[in-house]
């Protein structure tokens, strides 16, 4: 079903930890508090390497209570465009809960593709 982001992105909000029980270890800090949730991240070690096509250096996954929340993807190098015009060629539509990013960080030469639950972007009141 190529007409899904998921398809593409590999990892799904919403998924459950045990899926990748044997594919991930835990990474410090353990908890981090965001929009009165807790996540606890953890780095995918399992086979996937690329998403969207292209060669990722490190994928990092965040749970809470055990659900997929947020997923930090990096690139080495400045990607921005690509990825960009990647995500645009899909010509799909996003699901309402998902908010995507994608950003270059210079110190480190990498670039971040980010989605997560917009659930971590509601203001707490």
């Amino acid at each position: 079903m190529k007409n899904e982001i998921y398809s593409y992105l590999k990892f799904k909000i919403g998924e459950e930890s045990y899926e990748r029980e044997w594919e991930i270890i835990p990474i410090a800090p353990y908890v981090i508090l965001e929009n009165k949730l807790s996540l606890e991240p953890y780095e995918y070690f399992g086979e996937i390497s690329e998403l969207l096509g292209i060669k990722s250096s490190k994928i990092i996954l965040y749970y809470n209570a055990d659900i997929l929340m947020r997923v930090e993807v990096y690139y080495r190098g400045d990607l921005t465009k690509v990825l960009v015009s990647e995500l645009n060629n899909l010509n799909i539509m996003l699901p309402t809960n998902l908010n995507i990013l994608i950003n270059y960080v210079q110190d480190g030469d990498l670039t971040l593709l980010l989605y997560q639950n917009k659930i971590l972007l509601q203001n707490s009141t």
